[in-house]
């Protein structure tokens, strides 16, 4: 369920650096969604990015408004285009590096088990379009974005350990996540 996604506020546990985001900005590094509609185009979704650079108290901030858009809500709602706003929404899903992937996601207590308990979403591994690029061990990775997120800032070592562990068994490479901090945001 997209709406289970593309909702509320994320924080991002662990993430590759990316052109607009780099490495020495992973510091209270949030984002979060709130569903809209367009004018032509329903399943929109405004994103807000914020993060820090250097530190948890430094006041050099990336703040980034983008807009997203769920293409086939009712077909397939893990799958979102998201870029900036003054692009035409449509445009945007020609660039397959724009689109945001859920590849993984549930409640923490989901992660000891095989099983969805169809609670609320607490965890999510997202890819910044196919994750086609070779990595490490015969595993892939997107080199546009891949997050490990969290509804919670902190959660336990253990939780993300296991959504390591769960990403792994999917095939993507956690060697290229690099760790966030958020302890003193």
């Amino acid at each position: 369920d997209s709406a289970e996604i593309f909702d509320r506020r994320w924080f991002a546990m662990r993430q590759i650096p990316t052109f607009i985001q780099k490495e020495e900005s992973f510091f209270c590094v949030s984002v979060s969604y709130r569903a809209s509609t367009g004018l032509f185009v329903k399943s929109i979704v405004d994103v807000y990015n914020f993060s820090r650079s250097a530190s948890v108290t430094s006041d050099k901030v990336l703040d980034v408004n983008l807009v997203g858009w769920i293409p086939k809500p009712g077909t397939d709602p893990t799958k979102a285009v998201v870029g900036f706003p003054f692009f035409p929404l449509p445009l945007l899903n020609l660039f397959s590096e724009l689109n945001s992937w859920i590849v993984d996601g549930g409640s923490f207590d989901d992660l000891d088990t095989d099983k969805v308990s169809g609670t609320d979403m607490e965890w999510a591994l997202i890819s910044g379009g196919p994750p086609d690029t070779d990595g490490n061990e015969g595993r892939c990775y997107s080199p546009t974005g891949l997050w490990i997120l969290s509804r919670v800032a902190d959660p336990d070592q253990t939780v993300i350990d296991k959504i390591d562990t769960r990403a792994v068994e999917l095939g993507l490479d956690v060697s290229q996540y690099r760790p966030e901090t958020h302890e003193g945001c």
